[in-house]
């Protein structure tokens, strides 16, 4: 859906928006990237930052290094939308505004940043510029990944969820890409009431000091399955593995998620009757991953099909006498060790920037 845009502004609507898309804290490696931010008088248009949680994924579509910085690769879409803290007659009100990445080397496209913002979610056309409310009114700022996944518009009170589908079949090389919902606020939302109208702000300031940071947050989980032969009868990588097939669940799983659209709280809805391929045979890569959403992980059941045709199925069991919940933001890692006549599992639960993990090893 295209949606309209406002006009009303500080100033015309013209040119390019020009969007920033790395971290508040830059490194000496990024002196360049930032020289045009600093350099270029703030002139009250939005500037955007973002700070993304994942720097392991396994991928080099969704994410890439700036310096010492994780950024969006080029062609990452995001749907961004904003809405005025104030009733009189606001410029913004939770429509959508459509971002692009661009290449994250130098400061973009567009001169400065590496996020282009289009008026229509093909992001065709001109970029735009957009400001902050002449009436000097904060902004709320709620940004969501993959594209589409949410549809406007999103205000603080829009609490009806809406439902994100993950794909069953995520066995190809970054297969998951489409499945790992994002979501993305300021520190605190409304930002900017009378801060940011520039008729209240001193002269001098550059466009980096009035970036506003976007924390983006894992909404769903993430399965990790490697696998790897004994060395006893299968080879670490043996093509009977870099041929096989692993899926997760037995036509038992939540591929759907009720999501809270100002908050991003997901909960699996719909039907558990799903299995997820995490590798497909085509696939080679012994380290696989799928996005899931959060639901009940025991008793359900990884199944490695090696290219022989021969088959190994490991049941999750409880950690410690509890269920294990698959749970937003955090990351569980399986490691199959396969041999010619038993399989040893471990299994790791951490937080999706891992901080803490627990672990153990099954023989089965």
């Amino acid at each position: 859906m295209i949606h309209k845009l406002h006009q009303k502004s500080v100033a015309a609507l013209c040119g390019v928006l020009l969007v920033s898309a790395m971290l508040n804290a830059c490194s000496s490696d990024d002196a360049d990237t930032m020289t045009s931010m600093n350099d270029t008088p703030w002139d009250g248009r939005i500037v955007l930052s973002s700070n993304l949680t994942d720097v392991t994924r396994g991928t080099t579509l969704t994410y890439t290094t700036q310096g010492s910085n994780t950024v969006f690769a080029a062609g990452m879409n995001v749907d961004l939308f904003l809405s005025e803290n104030g009733t009189n007659t606001p410029t913004y009100e939770g429509e959508a505004y459509y971002l692009q990445s661009t290449a994250p080397s130098g400061d973009g496209a567009n001169g400065i940043g590496n996020f282009s913002f289009y008026a229509n979610s093909g992001r065709t056309g001109d970029a735009i510029t957009k400001y902050w409310p002449a009436s000097g009114n904060g902004l709320y700022f709620y940004a969501y990944y993959p594209a589409g996944a949410i549809t406007g518009p999103v205000i603080s009170t829009t609490t009806t969820p809406q439902t994100f589908t993950c794909d069953a079949d995520q066995g190809a090389a970054d297969g998951s890409l489409g499945s790992d919902l994002m979501f993305g606020v300021p520190s605190a939302n409304p930002i900017g009431t009378g801060a940011f109208n520039p008729i209240a702000r001193p002269t001098g300031l550059t466009m980096a000091a009035n970036a506003v940071n976007l924390n983006f947050t894992h909404c769903l989980s993430k399965v990790v399955v490697i696998i790897r032969g004994d060395g006893n009868g299968l080879a670490v990588d043996d093509a009977k593995l870099t041929g096989a097939k692993v899926e997760l669940g037995n036509e038992d799983m939540y591929n759907q998620a009720s999501v809270v659209p100002n908050t991003g709280a997901a909960t699996a809805t719909g039907s558990a009757n799903q299995t997820f391929t995490v590798k497909a045979t085509t696939n080679t890569s012994l380290t696989n991953y799928c996005i899931i959403p959060p639901q009940l992980l025991t008793g359900k059941t990884i199944k490695v099909t090696l290219a022989d045709g021969g088959s190994k199925t490991y049941t999750i069991p409880q950690d410690a006498s509890a269920d294990v919940e698959a749970t937003a933001g955090k990351v569980y890692t399986y490691t199959i060790t396969v041999g010619l006549y038993s399989m040893s599992v471990t299994s790791t639960v951490t937080d999706w920037t891992p901080d803490v993990s627990v672990s153990e090893t099954i023989y089965i």
